[in-house]
């Protein structure tokens, strides 16, 4: 996820524990696991010819990570909503400059994560028909976030 991540674009990654997380890492854990995962960032920026290197922060809860994140617009790509998509609410926000976006685990986002985060100015966004792996949806988000803004190809 973070190697195609910084390929694509991702300015900051924050690995967040969340409530139906499937993998729970000690804390001794935690700080290796981080260190291996900028190590991944910095040789994707590298082969990728990024000239900043994103940002892999240590393993936090979500209210930390919606504490240290600072995005004009925060997405939240939720399996359990059905009546806004994607491609309308960032039609609707062009002027962000910087958009975030909470991806779920594996056993998805609780009601109570989205409530969490939509108080913090979150919205909550389809990303279509289909039930996607965490691996899958935030790159399928990204992807789009880079094509309705501009910023995919020349």
């Amino acid at each position: 996820i973070i190697q195609k991540a910084v390929e694509i674009g991702v300015a900051d990654i924050f690995p967040v524990a969340m409530v139906h997380s499937v993998v729970v890492l000690e804390a001794a854990k935690a700080g290796k696991k981080t260190e291996r995962w900028q190590k991944i960032a910095e040789a994707a920026a590298k082969q990728s010819k990024r000239d900043v290197i994103p940002s892999v922060h240590p393993v936090m809860n979500l209210a930390q990570a919606l504490q240290e994140s600072a995005n004009d617009l925060l997405l939240i790509a939720y399996e359990s909503e059905n009546r806004v998509s994607l491609k309308e609410v960032l039609q609707a926000h062009k002027e962000a400059k910087s958009i975030g976006v909470i991806i779920g685990p594996e056993g998805g986002l609780s009601s109570e994560e989205v409530e969490e985060a939509s108080r913090q100015g979150g919205v909550a966004v389809s990303l279509g028909r289909r039930i996607l792996r965490t691996e899958t949806a935030g790159l399928v988000a990204a992807t789009a976030i880079l094509y309705e803004t501009d910023n995919l190809g020349l």
